[in-house]
């Protein structure tokens, strides 16, 4: 099975050599890397990065752990087809829109009683994926 993912992978290769996917896949593979690791910070750190950010409570946390870990499996599985699906690339950049929304939608509700270090964490990682959203975004333009 794996010679055959390589040798469709090596059909899309266009005349120069280049394989048209080659920046959304590195861009989803870059994206699944950071959610997994992620997901795994927040999955088994749970209680002290609640206690960080002053959240109540860590079954949030390890819960949203375990969905970025899941997610990150579905970036290297998306990133991994020898022909990407635009519409899963996609999802990927519009999943990333909303993360970025509902960070700045929750620190500007102030719905939760955050730290400054919490509000700050929030802020930085809706720019991280912000990034990852505008990378993809490039990728998925270049594989027209």
């Amino acid at each position: 099975m794996n010679s055959q993912i390589m040798q469709h992978l090596n059909e899309q290769v266009n005349e120069q050599g280049q394989d048209r996917y080659l920046i959304l896949r590195r861009a989803l593979r870059g994206n699944g890397v950071f959610s997994e690791l992620s997901g795994l910070v927040l999955a088994l750190g749970a209680k002290p990065i609640a206690s960080f950010m002053g959240i109540e409570g860590t079954a949030v946390l390890t819960g949203l752990g375990i969905v970025l870990m899941l997610y990150g499996i579905d970036l290297f599985w998306v990133a991994s087809q020898p022909e990407i699906d635009r519409r899963l690339g996609w999802t990927a950049v519009y999943l990333d829109i909303a993360w970025v929304i509902s960070s700045y939608t929750l620190l500007l509700a102030g719905w939760l009683p955050l730290t400054t270090a919490g509000i700050w964490a929030i802020a930085l990682l809706a720019e991280v994926v912000g990034g990852f959203a505008i990378w993809q975004y490039v990728g998925l333009r270049r594989t027209r």
